[in-house]
């Protein structure tokens, strides 16, 4: 996925995605991975991840006992982000770590819990309109007199956090009946309030890859009182998920190479073609033999009965919706994705990094 050279977003190489799932799994494990709803769920498990958008598929997989606060799983940022975009859920604020996403070059869209009073530096109306009358005061302060009807683009400033000023937007949401607030660094006069919300709600992509694991990919509660092995089972599922879309992405690819201009849809791939993707892990397991035949015959599976018939639906609420987002493959053709000679295998190989709790060691698959 990419963003044509027209759009704002075009800058960055990453847009990277964080957020968790929770799951109950078998009570007598709650020594193990504590649930936080001790009398439903005494034992349950969360799965924290780390998307990249544009490469559409998982970068990182952590798994903790459900308890375990989102803000402490947060990877560890690189000394330098420069050209990345996080997308953040309000579970994960915290005015540190916008500091040091800042220190690192990096851009940052979060949702902000209702409880912040930031100190209102500059207030721009939707339409335009400047309101100096608020400078200088507390959002609490003012907050009920805000219009509704029109949403608010305002600096801040926290007083802990003294010459760290922030964009923050501020809208009434009609149907829960209140406000939203979502904090960022980027650049008012390249990135507008409208780019800046519909951008935010691209983070909807991981939920949709928290369905494809939950629903097609076997994640669910295992009956088994073997922390190692339910632990096993739960990463599996995101393997399966993982492999299966790098596999969507090879099949995309042929699309576009044929002249084909469909897109396929990740939601199918994960619905269809279980037996053969399971003659390709036997495959696999059998020291590759028959291994590029059985990839041909699923990807050809995919090409035909996998393609994605929803795009006018997205156009108007889902991923298209922000102006130049598309198909890499639709701007750049055939250096999208390089293929053997044989049409269909990716070469490229995305790592995934598990993290275990239990062993505290990071496996490489």
């Amino acid at each position: 996925m990419a963003f044509d050279e027209n759009s704002p977003f075009s800058e960055f190489d990453h847009i990277l995605i964080q957020d968790g799932s929770s799951q109950a799994i078998y009570d007598a494990l709650k020594d193990a991975f504590l649930g936080r709803f001790s009398a439903v769920s005494p034992a349950a498990v969360e799965l924290h991840t780390t998307m990249d958008l544009l490469s559409d598929n998982l970068v990182r997989v952590q798994l903790t006992e459900d308890t375990r606060p989102e803000r402490d799983c947060l990877p560890p940022l690189p000394s330098s982000m420069a050209n990345m975009l996080m997308l953040i859920d309000a579970g994960y604020f915290e005015l540190e770590l916008f500091v040091a996403i800042d220190d690192r070059e990096c851009s940052f869209i979060c949702k902000a819990p209702q409880i912040i009073n930031p100190k209102i530096i500059n207030a721009v109306r939707e339409d335009g309109k400047n309101h100096n009358r608020y400078k200088g005061q507390k959002l609490k302060e003012v907050l009920s007199g805000f219009p509704k009807d029109q949403c608010f683009d305002l600096d801040v400033e926290w007083p802990a956090f003294k010459g760290w000023i922030y964009r923050l937007i501020v809208r009434w949401n009609d149907k829960k009946q209140k406000w939203v607030f979502i904090l960022t660094n980027l650049n008012r006069v390249e990135f507008t309030l409208s780019e800046v919300l519909q951008a935010y709600r691209l983070r909807w992509q991981i939920e949709l890859i928290f369905k494809e694991i939950k629903s097609y990919s076997g994640w669910h509660r295992f009956n088994c009182q073997s922390a190692t092995l339910v632990f096993s089972l739960i990463l599996m599922s995101f393997v399966v998920v993982t492999l299966k879309r790098h596999l969507a992405h090879a099949a995309q690819a042929n699309l576009f190479n044929s002249g084909a201009i469909e897109e396929i849809s990740t939601h199918k791939v994960m619905k269809s073609g279980t037996n053969l993707f399971g003659n390709m892990i036997k495959s696999l397991m059998d020291a590759g033999k028959f291994l590029l035949s059985c990839i041909k015959k699923l990807l050809s599976f995919w090409e035909k009965n996998a393609k994605w018939n929803q795009a006018a639906r997205s156009g108007c609420s889902g991923r298209l919706v922000l102006s130049g987002w598309c198909l890499m493959s639709t701007l750049r053709g055939n250096s999208t994705t390089e293929l053997v000679s044989d049409g269909c295998i990716p070469v490229y190989c995305q790592r995934v990094y598990i993290i275990s709790c239990t062993v505290n060691e990071v496996l490489l698959l």
